[in-house]
Formats: structure tokens, C-alpha cells, sequence
């Protein structure tokens, strides 16, 4: 049976299949929209939601007609491209195509896109990862121009944008939390329509950590691990849909794909299913596109199956490459983190370079490249001896002051005093302290330990607390 949808999903959609005026089968127009968006190097949830808002996913409306806006701007088709009559000539657009073919309907939309795209740093602001596929939040800026950059896209003038529309889509029918620009400056030329950016807009810092990459891109052999935000178990399915028989796998579990992508016919999925291989059992199943990850994690017999967030925060940064376990096969969750350690994990975290022209000022540095960046960043400072000491144990009290430095401004400003057992506010690093534990950070406990050796486990979950924290604001 698996052979045979292997097979399908290979030969599944081809123009030749479908004629005009027919829409073919819902798998077949989300199969036709991933195969043509991998092959331009488009993220398909972007298109597959565009395609959804534009005309429900379809080319020929229920008469067998082609798809037409019924305003000026004269849209065709499944994409509703959009252009003038100079446009088609100087492009060599078939229009009778762009009207009757389905795929080249989409093939052109997405090279509209692509087009929109390229304006990124000029015309439309661009994020700082600078790749064309490297996730669907670099894209927001394309897909509002791809429907024009006028006010009604201006999210500081209209409650629904045609952007943010498109985002909701993916949300909800391909599964995926995506983090969009909520806000941003734009001016209008007096009596003016059009959005403009200015140079200071024009690349909007985002790090890569908060960017959620498309899920549509895994190669059969590829590690991946199982990824569900609300950390309950996933389903194995035995076929590729959500009506087959199931058993389950837990949060942050490694897996190997199989094949795929494969799709069920129901409208309102957007994502697809995977084949993956238990890599402990060699069990194979189907699951969903949304809730695979890449990345080669571990199962560590020092962290309990249960702990579903201690598991999600350690696979994270395992699969990141920032922290790795022990010789033993142990992540050694409860061994102090030492600073140096902590200087590799938030240098790897940050993507800090070497400032040009910096000098270090530790003495002891002992050529660890971390720790000389660490401390240009001002992430870690010597003592008043000049010395780093990057084998010491690294404090809770040092934690809460680092990462304070590093993501202070986008915490929010206590409102209330936390209290502890062992500290009050005249403890000099109160105030970073009270900021964590305000914003969810650290759990509020009966005493704070600010003296005490951070655990390695401990600080795999205080650095996954802060990613959500700035996800979600």
C-alpha cells in the first residue's frame, strides 16, 4: 500500500491529467502547488495560503469557467494574477493560459511573487536572514505586495489586511504558529495611497530563532524530531490522513523520513504527511507535516519522558548544535553549567561574531573563541582580577544578569515586586531577577538560589522560556 502512494504522490498531478474548466481533485491541486513552489524555492504553505485566499484554491468556478475578479484589476485564476497589458507583453504571458492551465497559472503567480521578493531592502522592508526560502515570516512583506502596497495593507490603517489574512491561513490550515511583523513605520506622499519605507525600515532585525521555516521540504533518510506546541504526544498514523488508525509518539522525539510529502483531499488541510521510521523501534507511520522539525536529536536516559518541556528546550538547542550531551550518551541535566559552556551556547544561540578590532581583556581566556566573544558582547565580563575563570560554575544570579542584557528590552517592565526567601530588593541583582521571574522566565519559587551553579538542564530551559516569551510578543 505504501509503495503505491509513493507512487501516487510522485505522478499525482500533471497538467496533461486535468482539462480546462476542471479543478481536478483538492490532492491534486495541493500536490501541483508544493512541487511547482519547491521547484522556484518558495515556501508552499505561503502560496498553497495565497491560492486559498484568492479563489478557495480553484481555477474554474463551478460553471467550468475560469476564475475572474469582477474588479478593475482584472485577477485570473487560482493565483488572481494581476497584471496590465504591458506587463503581459514585456513578460511573454500566455494569457489564454494564465486562464485555461492551472499550473502555469501558479507558476506564474509565484514568479510574481519571487518578484516582490526581490524588492526586499528597497521598496519593502527586508528581515536580516536574507535567503529567499528561509522561513514564512521573511515572505510577509512579499505576500502584502503581492496584493498591493496600498493603505488597506497598512496594518495601522485596517483592522484585516490582506497580509496578515494570508498569515491566519496558514495558521489555521497548515498548523504552524508564525511570528509577523506586528507593526511597523510607514509614510504616505500628501493625498498619497502607497505605503514607503524609509532606510531605517528597510531591514527589519529578526532572529532566526523566532522564525518558523516551512515543513514541506523533508528528503527521505533526513533526521527529524516530533514537534507539537501544546507538548502533547503526536499521532502515527497508518495511512496519510486523520481518519486512519493511529498509535502515538511523544514531544521531542527523533524520527527518520521515509517518503512523502503525500496529501489527503480534505480542503481545509493545508499541510502534508510524512512517512517517518521510529529510529528505537524501526516502527513507520504517517505524520503531519506540521509537526516535524529538522534536526538530529538524542533521547538522554537522564531526562524523563514525562518532562515534555525539559525534552522540547534541550532537542531545540541539540538540534541547533548549541549543546550536546555527554560520551555517556547522558545529557547530564543536573551537572553545573560552567561559563564557558554558557558563553558557547549563547554565542551559538546569538550567531555573535568577533567585533573588528576588539581587544580581550581576560587573561585567562585560554583561546576559547566563546568566551573572547562572550565577553566583546559584554555578555561575560572578567573579575576585578582580570580573569574570566571560564571553568567556574556559572550562577543563577550571573544567568538572570546575562540574559537580562541580552533580551531586557523585549521583556516586559515588572509591575508588581516578587518575593523571595533568600533575597529582597536590596539584593543588588533584585531588579534583572524580578524582571525573569515577572515575565514567566524563571518560576516563581519560595527562594531563588542566586549564588547556586545554574544546571545544564535548568539553563536549556530558561533560554526555551525567553524564545517563547519573545515569539509570542
Amino acid at each position: 500500500m505504501k509503495i503505491v502512494l509513493t507512487i501516487i504522490a510522485l505522478f499525482l498531478f500533471s497538467p496533461a491529467l486535468v482539462s480546462a474548466g476542471d479543478n481536478g481533485t483538492v490532492q491534486d491541486r495541493k500536490a501541483l502547488i508544493t512541487e511547482l513552489s519547491l521547484k522556484k524555492g518558495v515556501p508552499a504553505e505561503i502560496v498553497k495560503a495565497i491560492a486559498y485566499q484568492e479563489t478557495g484554491m480553484r481555477q474554474f468556478d463551478d460553471n467550468g469557467k475560469p476564475i475572474m475578479n469582477a474588479n478593475e484589476d482584472g485577477g485570473i485564476g487560482i493565483m488572481q494574477v494581476t497584471m496590465n497589458a504591458a506587463e503581459i507583453e514585456q513578460k511573454g504571458i500566455d494569457v489564454q493560459r494564465l486562464s485555461n492551465d492551472m499550473a502555469y497559472n501558479i507558476e506564474i503567480g509565484i514568479e510574481q511573487l519571487i518578484e516582490k521578493k526581490l524588492w526586499s531592502g528597497n521598496r519593502i522592508p527586508a528581515f536580516s536572514t536574507g535567503s529567499m526560502n528561509s522561513s514564512l515570516e521573511d515572505w510577509y512583506f512579499a505576500v502584502m505586495a503581492y496584493n498591493g502596497l496600498e493603505q488597506r495593507n497598512d496594518p495601522a490603517r485596517s483592522a484585516s489586511t490582506y497580509q496578515d489574512r494570508v498569515y491566519q491561513i496558514i495558521e489555521s490550515r497548515s498548523l504552524l504558529k508564525t511570528n509577523p511583523p506586528s507593526s511597523f513605520a510607514v509614510s504616505y506622499n500628501e493625498n498619497g495611497n502607497i505605503m514607503r519605507f524609509d532606510e531605517s525600515q528597510r531591514v527589519v532585525p529578526f532572529h532566526e530563532r523566532l522564525m518558523t521555516e516551512t515543513t514541506l521540504t523533508f528528503k527521505p533518510g533526513q533526521r527529524v524530531f516530533t514537534f507539537n506546541p501544546s507538548r502533547a504526544a503526536i499521532n502515527l498514523r497508518s495511512e496519510p490522513n486523520t481518519s486512519s488508525t493511529r498509535t502515538t509518539i511523544p514531544h521531542a522525539y527523533p524520527l527518520e523520513i521515509v517518503s512523502g510529502p503525500l496529501y489527503d483531499n480534505n480542503p481545509d488541510h493545508h499541510f502534508a504527511f510524512f512517512e517517518v521510521k521510529r529510529l528505537d523501534t524501526n516502527e513507520t507511520g504517517f505524520i503531519a507535516s506540521s509537526y516535524l522539525r529538522k534536526g538530529e536529536i538524542s533521547i538522554f536516559p537522564d531526562i524523563s519522558s514525562s518532562n515534555h518541556e525539559m525534552r522540547e528546550a534541550v532537542a531545540l538547542l541539540e538540534s541547533r548544535n548549541a549543546l550536546n550531551g555527554y560520551a555517556d550518551g547522558r545529557f547530564g541535566t543536573n551537572r553545573p553549567l560552567q561559563r564557558l559552556h554558557a558563553a558557547v551556547i549563547l554565542v551559538n544561540e546569538l550567531g555573535l561574531t568577533m567585533p573588528s578590532g576588539y581587544k580581550v581583556k581576560a587573561t585567562d581566556h585560554g583561546d576559547h573563541s566563546a568566551i573572547q566573544i562572550a565577553e566583546a558582547h559584554g555578555l561575560l565580563t572578567p573579575y576585578a582580577d582580570g580573569k574570566i575563570r571560564p571553568r567556574d560554575a556559572f550562577r543563577r544570579s550571573q544567568m538572570a544578569i546575562v540574559l537580562n542584557r541580552v533580551y531586557g528590552d523585549r521583556f516586559e517592565e515588572p509591575t508588581e515586586k516578587t518575593r523571595f526567601t533568600d533575597i529582597d530588593e536590596s539584593f543588588e541583582s533584585y531588579d534583572v531577577i524580578n524582571r525573569l521571574a515577572f515575565n514567566g522566565v524563571t518560576r516563581v519559587e519560595d527562594a531563588f538560589r542566586p549564588n547556586e551553579a545554574i544546571r545544564r538542564g535548568q539553563f536549556a530551559l530558561f533560554l526555551n522560556r525567553v524564545d517563547e516569551l519573545l515569539f509570542e510578543n
